[in-house]
Order: C-alpha cells, then structure tokens, then sequence
C-alpha cells in the first residue's frame, strides 16, 4: 500500500477529501460516497490525517457533503422510501432513547455534546445506517452501483494486502498471539479482520457466480482465495466459522458443487494449513477444559446473563456496559468494558425490546437482498442481492464470540451495500412498471 507515497500520502488523501468534499455538495454527491465508502475498513489510513483540521472527522464530513449535495441538486430524492426506511427510523429513535435511559442509569451527563463519549458512540453507530440512505439517495443508476462495489472490491485488496504484509513473514510453526495482526483495521484488531473477510468472501462468490466475463470471473475468483487466505491469517476462530456457515449455506442455496469441495476439507483441514492455524483451533478445549481465552469469555457471558435478568425489558441504557466498572469473575481484577457477545451486549443495555428491534432489522436486511434476487433480471444485480442474504449468516456468527457490529471497518461495507441492493429493487420495480404501462395504455385506448 505504500507506492513510495508514504510521507506524504495523509497529506494527499486530505486534498482529496477536501476536493470530493466541493464536488459532492456543487455537483456530484455520489462522488463523496465513491470517495469515503471505500476508506470505511481502512482505519489506520484514515487515522494518518487526524492531525489535520477536522482530519479525525473526515466520514462525517464528506456524508455531510453527500447529504447536502442530495438536498441541493434535483433528480437527487432524499431518503426515498425503501423497504428499511422505516425500520432504521425506529431503530435510530429507540436507541437515542436508550441512551437518555443510560444517562440515568450511570448518574453522568445527559447525551446532548459531541464531547460526551456515549453520545460520541452513538452517533458513529448511526454513520453507518445514515450510508445506507444516502447510498439510495444518490446511486440511482446501476452503472453507479457497479461502480461502487468494484471499489469495494479494491479495497478489500488493499485489506487482505495489510494483513497478508503483517503476517507473513512471522513464524507460523506455532501459535502465538503476538503472530496476529489487524492491519489497515486498527483496533478492530484481527478479530475484525476476520469478521469481514467472513462475509465479504460470500459476496465475492455471489459475485463470480453470476458473472459472465472471464477475466472478471478470474479476478473475482482470485480475490476470493486471496481473502480466504488471509481469513486464515487472522486465526480468529468465530470467523472461520462464520464463513464456513455462510460458505455451506451459499453453496446450497446457488453452487452447490462446493459442497464437493466443502465437505473433504472439513476432514482434511488440518493437513492443509499452517500449524499455527491448527493449534488455535483445537486449543479451544483440552483435556476437557477450556483454554484461557474460552474460559474467561464464558465468565464475561455468565456476568453479562446476571446484569440482563436484573433489567429484562429496556436494559441498562445504550453503550453502558463499559462504564460500569464491574468485576472480572475470571481473573478477580481487571474490570470489565466488553462482553464479547453483541447479543448480550445488546440484551444487557437495551434488553429483550432492542435484541428484538436488532434482529428484526438484520432480518429485513437479509430479506431484502433476497427480494432482489428473486425480482431482478439482471445478473449483477441478482448476485448482490444473494451476496447480502448470504453475508448475514457469518455476521450473525461472528457476532457470538465480540462485538462486530459497531464497528465501520467490519460493517461499513454491509450498510453500503444493502444500499445498493435498496437502490437496486427501486430500479428493477421501476422497469417493471415502465413495462406494464404501455399495456395499460393500449387496453384504455381500446
């Protein structure tokens, strides 16, 4: 990734931002989302402009400059209705709510300055369904929405690129945590590699097996097993079975001629990666105990189920959790900040209502990317709305062993490309349309 730009790479990024910033709002908004979408999982590159004016702020500001192009320009709908429209309202409503709730709870300050880190915490989680709507707002043609998953695709080569550069070359004999690495994820760690790579390897697939093109299909293809490789690389242990989930559901539902490749490796796994990879795996239990690791998440889940039962309908409040000091039952000193389970994590602060509303929307999610695919003609589009419906099986998975949900890096490209299948239905619904009026027409005039 470093072209011999390295020292002034920030700088020309800022630029960038700067110019996409104008063009969005005077001219072009999809260009902002061209620009800043792709960045989404690559955190240390954008971390490298913080120090410049407004630098730690550049999502914000060029979604900003998207939404103002699409309120200033015609032919640019905001927020048109969509089959998720109403659910992210309700969703965004109910957690700001949940957030006032947890402002009481912790005795802090209520959540209404930037500066307060719950209310800083939210609004980063609403960045992403915010990406969504504006992502059927301004992509309106399908030559824009191929143009943006082609850039998605980019940038998770330059990902997998971080990851592979970070890890191999370290001895993969044996397994150690200091072997693992996140790359341009930063503090999403490798776990979070491992969380996308789970998903986006299905949409790839989704990809290449609808496309017609053979050098795309080799390209797509060869992605593929770049990312398949690196996933390894992230010896992260609920990602390898998020994606061999979502990859098993995948091939049943469109290819199933994987199964023939699916089912030998799951008895041969261990002859074909690196030792490394097999001790992680099978050092999750041994001689009937778990590893380190296991056990101390099985203290933070039984903590977490305690702390739910005592506020089973609202919870604590939104993003309380971390701020309440408790005790790890585990090791009997570090306090707790996490529960390395986002459905618990979800159950604790906003109780059984938000898991609720949470997995309702991941189901209006999937159910979209499956209505595209059973509507649409079109074979791009066709893919990317089974590549949604599949992703959810590893990202509910993933989402069992930490939170992989809040974060951009991981998800980011999910909200973007639910968009685009959003955007997608409308085109498909409006040729349909475009295609029964002429016969309406025909039978008034008769």
């Amino acid at each position: 990734m470093h072209f011999g730009l390295t020292g002034i790479a920030p700088l020309i990024l800022y630029i960038a931002a700067i110019l996409v910033f104008v063009v969005s709002v005077v001219r072009r908004p999809e260009v902002g989302l061209y620009f800043i979408v792709p960045l989404f999982p690559l955190q240390t590159l954008r971390g490298r402009i913080a120090e410049f004016p407004l630098g730690n702020k550049l999502i914000d500001v060029i979604l900003l400059g998207v939404l103002l192009g699409a309120v200033c320009h015609r032919g640019y709908k905001l927020f048109p209705r969509n089959p998720l429209l109403k659910w992210i309202t309700a969703f965004a409503v109910f957690s700001y709510i949940s957030l006032w709730q947890g402002a009481f709870f912790l005795g802090g300050s209520l959540p209404l300055s930037i500066e307060d880190p719950r209310f800083s915490d939210w609004k980063n989680y609403m960045v992403m369904p915010l990406t969504f709507l504006l992502v059927v707002s301004v992509i309106r043609k399908l030559k824009d929405i191929k143009i943006l998953v082609s850039l998605m695709c980019c940038s998770a080569l330059l990902c997998d690129k971080s990851v592979y550069s970070a890890v191999a070359g370290r001895n993969l004999s044996q397994f150690s945590y200091d072997i693992r690495d996140g790359g341009v994820f930063g503090y999403a760690g490798a776990n979070g590699a491992g969380a996308f790579a789970a998903w986006f390897i299905i949409l790839l697939l989704a990809l290449y097996s609808y496309e017609t093109t053979r050098m795309r299909k080799w390209l797509l293809l060869g992605l593929a097993a770049f990312s398949s490789y690196c996933l390894m690389l992230t010896f992260s242990r609920g990602a390898y079975i998020g994606f061999l989930l979502g990859l098993a559901i995948f091939s049943l539902v469109r290819e199933q001629k994987l199964l023939l490749l699916l089912v030998p490796f799951l008895f041969t796994w261990q002859l074909i990666v690196p030792p490394s990879v097999t001790e992680r795996v099978t050092m999750t239990q041994s001689n009937g105990e778990l590893d380190e690791s296991s056990a101390e998440r099985v203290a933070l889940w039984e903590d977490a189920k305690t702390l739910a039962e005592e506020h089973p309908l609202l919870g604590t409040g939104f993003d309380t959790y971390r701020f309440m000091n408790r005790l790890n039952l585990y090791s009997g000193q570090t306090l707790l900040r996490d529960t390395h389970n986002y459905y618990l994590k979800v159950l604790v602060e906003t109780g059984v209502a938000g898991l609720a509303l949470f997995f309702l929307l991941l189901g209006k999610i999937c159910q979209l990317g499956l209505r595209l695919w059973r509507k649409a003609e079109d074979r791009f589009l066709k893919a990317i709305g089974l590549g949604l419906a599949c992703a959810i099986v590893p990202t509910l998975i993933v989402n069992i062993f930490g939170d992989r949900w809040q974060y951009i890096q991981i998800v980011g490209f999910l909200w973007a490309l639910a968009g685009c299948v959003a955007r997608g239905l409308i085109l498909v619904e409006e040729a349909q349309l475009e295609a029964s009026t002429p016969q309406i027409n025909s039978c008034v005039l008769a």
